[in-house]
């Protein structure tokens, strides 16, 4: 232990007798920053990516708008309807007499006008404008199931048919 004491002593002594040059500091004064010279690029990265951003979410938001689907309301009105009563009293039932031995009348429910008054192809999503209304493949319109949209034409089906609309030329 007593080497480890012998060398310290004799380096505090060196150091005492022969100090280590100060260095002078050279100060040099603050240079003005001209005004032609643009800013600092961290900066216009950060303001074109932020400008990315808006644009990114306004187009979302828009998009979200756009296709945002809920069921289509049909208001009707009718000239010399009558009001509503408030209260409606109750009708008395009335059993409907027994007939026997009649065939019973097959009856076959009219048939929706369709008309086909656009088609919004792409290939992600098509859709079509059926009676006023915009369809994509998948929904009913008038009682039909729409199962395929082209660039020419709309495919309906029923239970018991199918039903091709195609724009007029």
């Amino acid at each position: 232990m007593s080497l480890v004491n012998d060398a310290l002593k004799r380096a505090k002594q060196a150091q005492q007798e022969n100090p280590p040059p100060n260095p002078e500091l050279a100060f040099r004064p603050v240079e003005p920053l001209n005004e032609g010279q643009p800013g600092s690029p961290l900066l216009f990265f950060g303001a074109f990516v932020g400008l990315v951003l808006v644009i990114a979410a306004a187009g979302f938001l828009i998009w979200a708008v756009t296709n945002k689907r809920g069921p289509d309301l049909h208001v009707e009105a009718r000239p010399g309807a009558e009001p509503v009563p408030a209260v409606v009293a109750p009708q008395p039932i009335v059993t409907p007499p027994v007939v026997t031995n009649v065939q019973p009348e097959i009856v076959e429910p009219p048939k929706p006008e369709l008309k086909l008054q656009g088609i919004f192809f792409s290939p992600t999503r098509p859709s079509a404008v059926v009676n006023d209304r915009t369809v994509y493949v998948g929904d009913r319109v008038s009682g039909l199931h729409v199962r395929a949209i082209t660039p020419q034409a709309v495919v309906l089906t029923s239970a018991t048919e199918t039903n091709v609309l195609s724009l007029s030329h």
